[in-house]
């Protein structure tokens, strides 16, 4: 294993542990372009952008190893709540979009969409709640950050996000 990939993993845990996923990713992504097989930082990317809601991406990365069987289930389960919870969003459905997702496992993705889904019901108060809880998993969630920046500086518009 190259040594500087293993720097790069220790920071990209280092990051995960003090609840910065993006940096996290970013530094466990870095790790594994300059070591194909470091396995533990595939492992933490693949965890990391399970965690934020990267879904899609997780399962490409965690293709490659031992967690496939394991993570595929959840995955797939996820992926199928947000089709149909975008479906319900699209007709305007909120209360039915809201409900496909009460179920999924909370992650910084999910907390965003349920913000936004919130925002556009004109629930803004819960839509913060939900931005802030998104920025409590991730603390580099930059979606989350700019929609709590535009809810700070328009408190009572919610034509922002739709």
């Amino acid at each position: 294993m190259s040594p500087y990939s293993n720097a790069f993993y220790r920071m990209a845990l280092i990051a995960a542990k003090s609840g910065d996923l993006t940096a996290a990713i970013g530094y466990a992504s870095y790790a594994l372009d300059l070591d194909k097989q470091n396995d533990s930082a595939r492992k933490l990317l693949g965890l990391c952008l399970y965690e934020s809601g990267e879904v899609s991406e997780a399962e490409a990365v965690l293709a490659c190893t031992e967690w496939k069987t394991a993570a595929y289930g959840a995955l797939t389960e996820m992926n199928e709540a947000f089709t149909r919870a975008s479906d319900f969003v699209r007709r305007k459905k909120w209360r039915k979009a809201l409900r496909v997702l009460k179920d999924a496992r909370p992650n910084a993705r999910l907390w965003n969409i349920r913000g936004c889904i919130y925002a556009c019901a004109g629930r803004l108060a819960r839509a913060k709640v939900c931005f802030a809880n998104a920025l409590s998993l991730d603390t580099g969630n930059r979606r989350a950050a700019e929609y709590m920046k535009e809810l700070a500086s328009h408190p009572s518009r919610r034509s922002i996000f739709m």
